[in-house]
């Protein structure tokens, strides 16, 4: 009979619910497939002060089920989003629009060499919250839920403009660009006042020149005289 033929093969594969692909049964287990999807990020709880960028490195893990040529594509969403409804804050997918917030979130890294990085540009208090990633490889899809990234956008100091940092890694904010503006403007500042200041001793020094010529003249006409 055809039934107990198909029996081992429904026994193979089973749907998971909310990822969206169909898995091994001996991959049932969650605490078993969360060993597969693994995501690892440099560190779950990030702080960045308003206004500045952060860069947060991220690699994640998939099983290769079998050799696969289509597109791997990644997204970042807030925790607890819906992943069918609700729109990312950063993918690498074109055809797939993004919220629009102040700050500026980029899928820094390629999700084809399992590389999730995630930049933000112009940090927003608004964007302090939980967010996770989701990977797409044509009918794979996994949200890794339990790798969730916590941001915490901080209040920019009143000094932060002329505080110059130690240098700023991955995972941490750098004031590097407001530095080097700053360094910029005093220094046209400090080379302006040297070109008047030279422009002044120039025109002083020439005046001394032409006056002391005129001098000696009237000087030898009085004594022809």
């Amino acid at each position: 009979m055809l039934l107990p033929r198909l029996l081992p093969l429904l026994w193979v594969c089973e749907w998971i619910a909310g990822n969206d692909f169909l898995l091994p049964r001996s991959w049932r287990d969650m605490e078993h497939t969360d060993e597969i999807f693994k995501l690892k990020l440099q560190s779950s709880l990030v702080t960045v002060q308003e206004g500045l960028c952060v860069l947060v490195p991220c690699t994640f893990f998939e099983p290769s089920l079998k050799p696969s040529s289509d597109t791997v594509f990644g997204y970042w969403f807030r925790a607890g989003a819906d992943t069918d409804t609700d729109l990312p804050v950063a993918t690498n997918n074109p055809n797939k629009p993004v919220q629009k917030t102040q700050s500026q979130f980029h899928l820094f890294g390629d999700p084809s060499t399992n590389d999730c990085s995630l930049d933000i540009r112009d940090a927003q208090r608004s964007d302090s919250g939980s967010y996770f990633f989701r990977m797409e490889k044509g009918s794979v899809k996994w949200n890794y839920c339990k790798n969730e990234l916590s941001v915490d956008v901080t209040d920019t100091p009143q000094n932060s403009t002329t505080h110059v940092s130690g240098g700023a890694g991955p995972g941490k904010s750098g004031p590097l660009a407001e530095v080097v503006l700053v360094a910029m403007g005093e220094a046209a500042i400090k080379l302006l006042i040297l070109g008047i200041c030279f422009l002044f001793l120039s025109t002083k020094s020439q005046r001394k020149k032409v006056e002391q010529p005129a001098t000696q003249v009237d000087y030898i006409e009085t004594v022809m005289d």
